[in-house]
């Protein structure tokens, strides 16, 4: 195989700089976001395209500059993080939805009816999602019950939503472990509000990362506990609302929020130093990341363990891992090996 005569060293700091790369992807696209929620919150109406004349190559690019001032909105921030949340929420099969969902019912219209209030927040999104089912196809009572009241809500509270509402068909259910249902993790996204997006939340968030005392572990525990919560009765045993089951109930698991920290949280934190210049918050989150250890294995980095790396060097962060996924994505899946460090190595 040409790839044993790469050396391992080589390997690793290919690797290194992909992860690096991919995180800035993550970066990138957060702050277009945040440059597109600033030119909403502005009420800037884009222009037609004006008619030119002569060569369309010598028409300049529009350009828009934006000031310190102009990113300096919390809620902003607060809403670019419940977007995030939300599609990362929704795994690779229903974060599409998830993130039209938190687009569409925005966390400032969610504010004014008190995240405290967890029916009203369940009524909102699940209603807005389109996943709230028809009282009468309901047989257990209990679902039944919790669905009128509801349902009763929802019909009073849509008076006053302008926003996109979802179908029921547009959440994938099939081949989804109980607990990843796409109606637990709405539920727990709700019971997620007030601690996430309580006044302070923002502010404690990034206090984390501020906090020169705190360790990388200790950061990460932080974190981790944004993201714990108590659900009521209903969801302590449930994970959808038709039917009644014998789980656990919801929750947000360690490997959830591994995930939220890597996809979210770092991204969006180290976009918050970059834009406000703090290098502190940068290099504590830098720390965070590179401390994360390795997540679970997935078909990706089983593939690469195999037949590129051969025990030569092993995936031991989180870090390592979003590189071999930048690898495999942008190099190997597309046949780009004359492009890749590794493939020039072994005279690909």
């Amino acid at each position: 195989d040409l790839n044993d005569a790469v050396p391992a060293v080589v390997v690793k700091r290919w690797i290194e700089s992909l992860a690096h790369g991919r995180m800035e992807m993550k970066i990138r696209r957060f702050e277009e976001r945040l440059k597109q929620l600033i030119d909403e919150s502005k009420l800037v109406v884009r222009e037609p395209y004006p008619r030119y004349y002569g060569n369309p190559e010598e028409i300049p690019p529009p350009s828009k500059e934006y000031t310190r001032r102009d990113f300096a909105n919390r809620s902003l921030w607060e809403q670019l993080l419940y977007e995030g949340i939300m599609e990362a929420m929704g795994y690779s099969k229903n974060a599409e939805p998830f993130l039209a969902l938190a687009q569409s019912m925005r966390l400032s219209f969610l504010r004014r009816h008190g995240f405290s209030d967890t029916t009203a927040m369940m009524a909102l999104l699940f209603g807005a999602a389109g996943l709230l089912p028809a009282r009468g196809s309901l047989q257990d009572q209990e679902c039944k019950a919790y669905v009128h009241g509801l349902r009763k809500q929802w019909k009073a509270l849509r008076l006053s939503f302008k926003g996109r509402i979802l179908h029921s068909g547009d959440w994938l259910f099939f081949r989804l472990r109980p607990s990843n249902f796409p109606t637990a993790r709405l539920a727990s996204m709700c019971f997620l509000l007030p601690t996430l997006f309580a006044e302070e939340g923002l502010r404690t968030l990034i206090g984390v990362f501020k906090n020169e005392s705190l360790s990388s572990k200790q950061r990460r525990e932080a974190c981790g506990r944004l993201f714990r919560f108590e659900p009521d009765a209903f969801w302590k045993h449930n994970y959808n609302l038709v039917q009644k089951s014998r789980g656990k109930g919801i929750s947000i698991g360690p490997e959830r929020v591994h995930d939220l920290l890597v996809n979210v949280i770092v991204p969006v934190v180290l976009l918050y130093a970059r834009v406000f210049k703090d290098h502190a918050i940068r290099n504590n989150a830098h720390d965070v990341l590179q401390s994360l250890p390795f997540a679970n294995e997935n078909s990706i980095t089983r593939l690469l363990q195999t037949q590129l790396l051969k025990e030569r060097i092993r995936f031991t962060s989180a870090l390592d891992q979003q590189g071999g996924i930048q690898l495999y994505k942008f190099f190997c899946s597309p046949v780009r090996c004359s492009e890749c460090e590794i493939g020039k190595h072994a005279g690909l």
